[in-house]
């Protein structure tokens, strides 16, 4: 099909005024992806043993579950921007996750967010062009 370029124009200006909700969309299903592979890769199974750390399969399972619950994910959109956030408000995620000292002794690292993300990373970037590529078409 053949456009005009006024016509190419007000397609990309119907495009600009969706695309950042469309963005938004994209980027709250990738993140959910992240939680969902912290959850079960990271946040399920047999515990790591105290004193051990390992970079990308730390297991943190708790008998409560509660930073698996805790793990949320947010997009925030302003006027240039649009950010997306997974994370937990349970304070010894980041002690896990970063391996801080707490109390005089060093916590070995066991990141279960920054796997997650490199694990789903290209899918996510399939979402968000396939989000891109729907809201293009739409408009």
């Amino acid at each position: 099909m053949r456009m005009s370029m006024e016509q190419l124009q007000d397609k990309i200006q119907r495009w600009m005024r969706i695309a950042p909700q469309a963005l938004k969309e994209a980027l709250l299903k990738g993140a959910k992806l992240v939680t969902k592979e912290a959850q079960s890769a990271h946040l399920s199974g047999p515990k790591m043993p105290r004193g051990l750390g390992n970079p990308t399969r730390a297991t943190l399972a708790a008998p409560s579950g509660r930073l698996r619950r805790s793990i949320n994910e947010r997009v925030q959109v302003s006027k240039d921007r649009v950010i997306a956030r997974v994370g937990t408000n349970v304070i010894y995620g980041k002690v896990h996750e970063k391996g801080l000292e707490v109390r005089g002794h060093k916590m070995p690292e066991r990141p279960f967010l920054r796997p997650s993300i490199e694990e789903k990373k290209q899918r996510i970037m399939e979402i968000i062009i396939d989000g891109f590529m729907e809201a293009y078409n739409r408009g």
